[in-house]
């Protein structure tokens, strides 16, 4: 009868003589414990069987006091205060885990949600980067791109602006995340929008505009919004003439690009100048270098170089001239050799910072 009505009513608290007919206190104590109660129901076991052996054999079976017989009301109610006490907070931690559950279900979607859009904004992402590898005016391009996070605040492209001209940049946006992305998506969007045109404030990369303009002109632009955004970006901006193979290029603060001749040793080129969207006046110098047939040019992002191992040692930049200076090897093949390369020195392919490579190789 007892075992009925705890299966029919919430209830939290049992008193039951061990001696009955039918069933005994220990076996109704087993029931109960072995019942599957989403709550806790808190057991006083009355009898006059107190030595210890007795006593082990109601714990054992879940009884959780007992109250020696014959017994006074005053220590029974006692009893029942305390049973009340632990009962009212293990209720209370019920209706709180209930609230917390809910609460994770509720941060669970809109996790979800925002997990969906990020992966969203990635695949976008990806789409904006140029195919790769890729054959273009008299030069063969390969790229390596691998984010921090869902999305990354480096960005590459190269496409042509004239029948004789090729424009590249790569961009490295300050900080992570979201902010990050949208800032590299905007300033891909203006470059790329209409390169043959003076489209956003005289920005243009037509091949007789010098590079150094243009930069400067992106840096009227978004320096005046950085108290908004907070963001600052490195970039390297450049052209490729296919009839002579002039490389004309600026730098804003970006990693020096590598210069890999067909015959001859790697080495860093260009001169640095300041990062765009931070200071009003920028301080920059247009390079260039001329490539023959066979030689190439290595852009790559400061997350490549500073890329960690466990130790602490960044990846640095001697062993990123290993990773390409042989002019014999396939595009592809040093974009893969980089790629495992820094994740054998990281010991991981979860990085700290975005990592971006472009190299471009002029034809025969």
């Amino acid at each position: 009868e007892a075992w009925e009505r705890l299966q029919q009513r919430d209830v939290g608290i049992v008193i039951t003589d061990w001696m009955m007919p039918g069933i005994d206190g220990i076996d109704l104590c087993k029931m109960i414990r072995s019942g599957g109660f989403p709550w806790y129901v808190y057991t006083i076991l009355l009898t006059s069987r107190m030595d210890k052996a007795d006593l082990l054999t109601g714990l054992e079976a879940g009884a959780d006091d007992f109250v020696g017989k014959p017994f006074s009301p005053a220590e029974l109610r006692a009893r029942v205060r305390n049973g009340h006490r632990i009962y009212s907070l293990e209720r209370d931690l019920r209706k709180k885990n209930l609230e917390l559950e809910q609460s994770y279900n509720s941060l669970q979607r809109v996790h979800d949600r925002l997990t969906g859009d990020l992966q969203a904004a990635a695949w976008l992402q990806q789409r904006l980067l140029p195919p790769t590898p890729k054959t273009l005016m008299g030069y063969r391009f390969d790229a390596l791109f691998i984010p921090c996070h869902f999305v990354a605040g480096d960005i590459f492209n190269f496409f042509p602006i004239s029948e004789d001209h090729i424009a590249f940049f790569m961009v490295d946006v300050s900080g992570h995340g979201v902010a990050s992305a949208m800032l590299s998506l905007s300033i891909s969007k203006i470059i790329t929008s209409a390169p043959l045109m003076e489209t956003f404030r005289g920005l243009s990369l037509q091949a007789n505009l010098s590079t150094v303009v243009a930069l400067e002109a992106l840096n009227r632009v978004f320096e005046s919004n950085n108290e908004i955004m907070g963001k600052y970006f490195t970039m390297v901006l450049g052209t490729l003439e296919k009839s002579t193979g002039l490389c004309r290029f600026t730098l804003a603060g970006h990693p020096y690009p590598v210069f890999i001749p067909a015959n001859g040793k790697p080495e860093f080129v260009g001169r640095s100048g300041s990062p765009i969207g931070l200071l009003s006046e920028v301080e920059l110098e247009e390079s260039s270098v001329v490539l023959a047939p066979g030689d190439r040019i290595l852009l790559y992002s400061d997350g490549m170089t500073e890329c960690a191992a466990s130790s602490g040692e960044a990846f640095g930049p001697d062993r990123l001239m290993r990773c390409i200076c042989d002019p014999e090897t396939p595009l592809d093949e040093i974009m893969k050799r980089s790629a495992l390369n820094l994740f054998r020195f990281h010991g991981s392919d979860r990085f700290d910072d975005d990592v971006s490579l472009l190299i471009f190789e002029r034809m025969e």
